[in-house]
């Protein structure tokens, strides 16, 4: 190979190495994360959040006295939610997304019984929700042992949303 054939090819060949060191530095940063952004939202106890899959509603948070014939002693609060599937498709549900709030710090998971001999349970259980239907029931929350728990906020972070929804209680 003759010396400019050479040089020719070097400098060719160094180009190349350039550009392809160059395109691997880039001043933009790219998330490794597809995930889109969240979209958090906070509202109030009645109003709808509306999400890609569907609406969820918290209704109303009614607090329940202590009766006598509990397991653990402990007082309950219920809050009556609905939740409508907008989608094209059906999705499970179930009431482990939800979560308590007290003041204090302290967070509370779903309790499995209201107790309350006054009146029926009407809970929300574990399904499957079509595309276009509505389910509507109550998420009992156990207040634990907390003395004198003030409850602050209700949560509902499912993983098919990616959301976290928060219901203010005043």
């Amino acid at each position: 190979m003759g010396e400019w054939r050479k040089a020719g090819a070097i400098a060719a060949g160094g180009a190349v190495l350039a550009t392809l060191l160059l395109a691997g530095c880039s001043t933009e940063t790219e998330s490794q994360d597809s995930t889109p952004a969240s979209t958090d939202q906070t509202l109030k106890v009645g109003e709808t959040a509306h999400t890609d899959g569907g609406d969820v509603t918290v209704h109303s948070v009614k607090r329940y006295a202590v009766p006598e014939n509990t397991p653990d002693g402990e007082p309950r609060l219920s809050a009556d939610v609905e939740l409508c599937n907008t989608s094209d498709a059906s999705y499970e549900y179930s009431s482990s997304p939800w979560e308590l709030a007290l003041d204090g710090g302290y967070r509370m998971h779903t309790a499995s019984t209201l107790y309350d001999p006054e009146q029926p349970y009407y809970g929300l259980p574990s399904g499957t929700l079509q595309a276009g239907k509505c389910a509507r029931g109550n998420i009992p929350f156990s207040l634990g042992s907390v003395t004198d728990p003030k409850p602050v906020e209700i949560t509902y972070s499912p993983q098919r949303i990616k959301t976290v929804i928060t219901w203010t209680i005043s």
